[in-house]
Protein backbone atom coordinates (compact mmCIF):
# COMPACT_ATOMS: atom_id res chain seq x y z
CA UNK A 1 0.00 0.00 0.00
CA UNK A 2 3.05 2.27 0.20
CA UNK A 3 2.55 2.81 3.95
CA UNK A 4 5.63 2.87 6.17
CA UNK A 5 6.58 2.19 9.80
CA UNK A 6 9.37 4.30 11.29
CA UNK A 7 11.56 3.93 14.38
CA UNK A 8 12.90 7.20 15.75
CA UNK A 9 15.71 6.66 18.26
CA UNK A 10 16.31 10.02 19.93
CA UNK A 11 17.71 8.29 22.98
CA UNK A 12 21.05 8.41 21.19
CA UNK A 13 20.87 12.22 21.47
CA UNK A 14 20.08 12.13 25.23
CA UNK A 15 16.32 12.68 24.75
CA UNK A 16 14.57 10.82 27.58
CA UNK A 17 11.00 10.74 26.29
CA UNK A 18 9.10 12.23 23.38
CA UNK A 19 5.91 11.77 21.38
CA UNK A 20 6.71 11.14 17.72
CA UNK A 21 4.62 12.82 15.01
CA UNK A 22 3.38 10.92 11.97
CA UNK A 23 4.21 12.20 8.50
CA UNK A 24 2.57 10.53 5.48
CA UNK A 25 3.00 7.88 4.19
CA UNK A 26 3.77 6.68 7.75
CA UNK A 27 0.99 4.75 9.50
CA UNK A 28 2.99 4.22 12.70
CA UNK A 29 6.13 5.60 14.30
CA UNK A 30 7.90 4.23 17.37
CA UNK A 31 9.80 6.66 19.56
CA UNK A 32 12.74 5.28 21.55
CA UNK A 33 14.09 7.41 24.39
CA UNK A 34 17.26 7.28 26.47
CA UNK A 35 17.63 4.34 28.85
CA UNK A 36 17.11 5.49 32.44
CA UNK A 37 18.48 3.97 35.63
CA UNK A 38 15.90 4.19 38.42
CA UNK A 39 17.15 2.77 41.71
CA UNK A 40 19.31 0.23 39.89
CA UNK A 41 16.62 -0.88 37.42
CA UNK A 42 16.92 -0.08 33.72
CA UNK A 43 13.98 1.51 31.88
CA UNK A 44 13.71 2.02 28.12
CA UNK A 45 11.04 4.65 27.29
CA UNK A 46 8.91 3.73 24.27
CA UNK A 47 6.09 5.74 22.68
CA UNK A 48 3.97 4.73 19.71
CA UNK A 49 1.97 7.05 17.48
CA UNK A 50 -0.56 5.51 15.08
CA UNK A 51 -2.68 6.59 12.15
CA UNK A 52 -5.98 5.36 13.61
CA UNK A 53 -7.56 5.30 10.18
CA UNK A 54 -5.31 2.32 9.45
CA UNK A 55 -4.30 0.82 12.84
CA UNK A 56 -6.48 0.85 15.95
CA UNK A 57 -5.23 1.36 19.50
CA UNK A 58 -5.78 -2.26 20.52
CA UNK A 59 -3.38 -3.51 17.86
CA UNK A 60 -0.88 -0.86 18.94
CA UNK A 61 -1.10 -1.97 22.57
CA UNK A 62 -0.55 -5.59 21.54
CA UNK A 63 2.50 -4.55 19.53
CA UNK A 64 4.04 -2.66 22.46
CA UNK A 65 3.36 -5.59 24.79
CA UNK A 66 5.04 -8.05 22.46
CA UNK A 67 7.95 -5.66 21.90
CA UNK A 68 8.47 -5.37 25.65
CA UNK A 69 8.44 -9.17 25.94
CA UNK A 70 11.14 -9.49 23.28
CA UNK A 71 13.29 -6.74 24.83
CA UNK A 72 13.15 -8.40 28.26
CA UNK A 73 13.71 -11.90 26.79
CA UNK A 74 15.78 -11.48 23.59
CA UNK A 75 16.58 -15.20 23.46
CA UNK A 76 13.04 -15.79 22.17
CA UNK A 77 14.00 -14.24 18.82
CA UNK A 78 17.79 -14.48 19.04
CA UNK A 79 18.63 -17.99 20.33
CA UNK A 80 22.32 -17.12 20.54
CA UNK A 81 21.62 -14.53 23.24
CA UNK A 82 20.45 -17.07 25.82
CA UNK A 83 21.51 -16.54 29.42
CA UNK A 84 24.85 -18.30 30.15
CA UNK A 85 24.48 -21.52 32.10
CA UNK A 86 25.68 -21.46 35.69
CA UNK A 87 26.96 -24.56 37.49
CA UNK A 88 24.64 -26.14 40.03
CA UNK A 89 25.48 -25.78 43.73
CA UNK A 90 25.19 -28.75 46.07
CA UNK A 91 24.44 -28.67 49.78
CA UNK A 92 24.77 -31.62 52.14
CA UNK A 93 24.81 -32.65 55.78
CA UNK A 94 24.92 -35.80 57.90
CA UNK A 95 22.85 -36.55 60.99
CA UNK A 96 22.75 -39.11 63.81
CA UNK A 97 19.55 -40.12 65.60
CA UNK A 98 20.01 -39.65 69.37
CA UNK A 99 16.49 -40.54 70.52
CA UNK A 100 12.90 -40.82 69.34
CA UNK A 101 12.77 -37.06 68.74
CA UNK A 102 16.33 -35.75 68.74
CA UNK A 103 19.05 -35.76 66.10
CA UNK A 104 22.44 -34.12 65.89
CA UNK A 105 23.47 -32.89 62.46
CA UNK A 106 26.90 -31.97 61.18
CA UNK A 107 26.77 -29.16 58.64
CA UNK A 108 30.28 -28.22 57.54
CA UNK A 109 31.91 -27.18 60.84
CA UNK A 110 28.62 -26.67 62.67
CA UNK A 111 26.74 -28.98 65.04
CA UNK A 112 22.97 -28.53 64.94
CA UNK A 113 20.44 -30.28 67.19
CA UNK A 114 16.80 -30.89 66.30
CA UNK A 115 14.23 -31.88 68.93
CA UNK A 116 10.50 -31.80 69.60
CA UNK A 117 8.25 -30.09 72.12
CA UNK A 118 7.61 -31.91 75.41
CA UNK A 119 3.92 -32.25 74.57
CA UNK A 120 5.00 -34.03 71.39
CA UNK A 121 7.22 -36.48 73.28
CA UNK A 122 10.45 -34.52 73.01
CA UNK A 123 12.74 -32.85 75.54
CA UNK A 124 12.39 -29.32 74.10
CA UNK A 125 16.17 -28.89 74.05
CA UNK A 126 16.26 -27.54 70.48
CA UNK A 127 13.93 -26.18 67.78
CA UNK A 128 11.61 -28.57 65.95
CA UNK A 129 12.01 -29.58 62.29
CA UNK A 130 9.11 -27.32 61.28
CA UNK A 131 10.65 -24.38 63.14
CA UNK A 132 13.94 -24.92 61.31
CA UNK A 133 12.00 -25.02 58.04
CA UNK A 134 10.41 -21.65 58.79
CA UNK A 135 13.80 -20.29 59.84
CA UNK A 136 15.29 -21.45 56.54
CA UNK A 137 12.59 -19.52 54.67
CA UNK A 138 13.21 -16.34 56.66
CA UNK A 139 16.99 -16.63 56.38
CA UNK A 140 16.86 -17.16 52.63
CA UNK A 141 14.38 -14.32 52.09
CA UNK A 142 16.63 -11.98 54.08
CA UNK A 143 19.60 -12.81 51.86
CA UNK A 144 17.58 -12.54 48.64
CA UNK A 145 15.87 -9.25 49.54
CA UNK A 146 19.16 -7.61 50.49
CA UNK A 147 20.84 -8.93 47.33
CA UNK A 148 18.14 -7.46 45.09
CA UNK A 149 18.17 -4.19 47.04
CA UNK A 150 21.93 -4.01 46.51
CA UNK A 151 21.51 -4.62 42.78
CA UNK A 152 19.07 -1.70 42.65
CA UNK A 153 21.23 0.46 44.92
CA UNK A 154 18.43 0.65 47.50
CA UNK A 155 19.57 1.09 51.11
CA UNK A 156 17.67 -0.93 53.71
CA UNK A 157 17.98 0.60 57.17
CA UNK A 158 16.41 -2.31 59.04
CA UNK A 159 14.35 -5.41 58.38
CA UNK A 160 12.34 -7.67 60.68
CA UNK A 161 10.54 -10.93 59.96
CA UNK A 162 7.76 -12.84 61.63
CA UNK A 163 6.50 -16.14 60.27
CA UNK A 164 3.84 -18.66 61.26
CA UNK A 165 3.14 -22.05 59.75
CA UNK A 166 -0.06 -24.06 60.18
CA UNK A 167 -0.50 -27.82 59.89
CA UNK A 168 -2.99 -30.49 60.89
CA UNK A 169 -1.11 -33.33 62.68
CA UNK A 170 -3.81 -35.96 62.00
CA UNK A 171 -1.96 -37.63 59.14
CA UNK A 172 1.40 -37.57 60.98
CA UNK A 173 -0.27 -39.21 64.01
CA UNK A 174 -1.80 -41.92 61.83
CA UNK A 175 -5.35 -40.75 62.51
CA UNK A 176 -6.13 -39.90 58.89
CA UNK A 177 -5.03 -41.03 55.45
CA UNK A 178 -6.27 -37.91 53.68
CA UNK A 179 -5.14 -34.31 53.61
CA UNK A 180 -1.62 -32.93 53.94
CA UNK A 181 0.89 -34.15 56.48
CA UNK A 182 2.84 -30.95 56.05
CA UNK A 183 2.17 -27.26 56.40
CA UNK A 184 -1.10 -26.10 54.87
CA UNK A 185 -0.11 -22.44 54.87
CA UNK A 186 2.72 -20.12 55.84
CA UNK A 187 2.14 -16.49 56.79
CA UNK A 188 5.29 -14.39 56.38
CA UNK A 189 5.49 -10.75 57.47
CA UNK A 190 8.39 -8.51 56.47
CA UNK A 191 8.85 -5.09 58.09
CA UNK A 192 11.31 -2.92 56.17
CA UNK A 193 12.58 0.57 56.92
CA UNK A 194 14.06 2.37 53.93
CA UNK A 195 14.02 5.78 52.27
CA UNK A 196 13.08 4.13 48.96
CA UNK A 197 9.50 4.60 47.66
CA UNK A 198 6.99 1.96 48.76
CA UNK A 199 6.39 0.73 45.21
CA UNK A 200 10.12 0.06 44.83
CA UNK A 201 10.16 -1.96 48.07
CA UNK A 202 7.11 -3.94 46.88
CA UNK A 203 8.90 -4.68 43.60
CA UNK A 204 11.96 -5.92 45.49
CA UNK A 205 9.85 -8.22 47.68
CA UNK A 206 7.96 -9.55 44.66
CA UNK A 207 11.21 -10.32 42.86
CA UNK A 208 12.61 -11.93 46.03
CA UNK A 209 9.64 -14.31 46.13
CA UNK A 210 10.61 -15.49 42.65
CA UNK A 211 14.38 -15.69 43.24
CA UNK A 212 14.57 -17.02 46.81
CA UNK A 213 15.65 -20.71 46.62
CA UNK A 214 13.83 -21.77 49.80
CA UNK A 215 10.65 -19.88 48.86
CA UNK A 216 10.74 -21.56 45.45
CA UNK A 217 11.28 -24.99 47.03
CA UNK A 218 8.31 -24.57 49.37
CA UNK A 219 6.06 -23.05 46.70
CA UNK A 220 6.75 -25.35 43.76
CA UNK A 221 8.06 -28.47 45.46
CA UNK A 222 11.21 -30.44 44.80
CA UNK A 223 11.71 -34.12 43.97
CA UNK A 224 13.16 -36.12 46.88
CA UNK A 225 15.09 -39.27 46.02
CA UNK A 226 15.15 -41.61 49.04
CA UNK A 227 17.79 -44.34 49.29
CA UNK A 228 17.58 -47.00 52.02
CA UNK A 229 20.54 -48.90 53.45
CA UNK A 230 19.78 -51.81 55.81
Amino acid sequence: TGSTFTISNLGMTEVTFFTPIINPPEVAILGVGKIRDVLGKKYLPLSLTLDHRVIDGYVGAQFLGKLREFIENPQKIFPGTSVPETPESEFSLTAISLSDTKIEATIRSFKVVVDELKESGGTDEAPTPIEYLLLALVGCMNITIRKIAGERKVKIDSMKFSVMGTLNPAKFLGLSKTGKAGLTKINLNVEIKSNAPKDVIYEIIKEAEERCPVHDTLTHGTQINLEITV
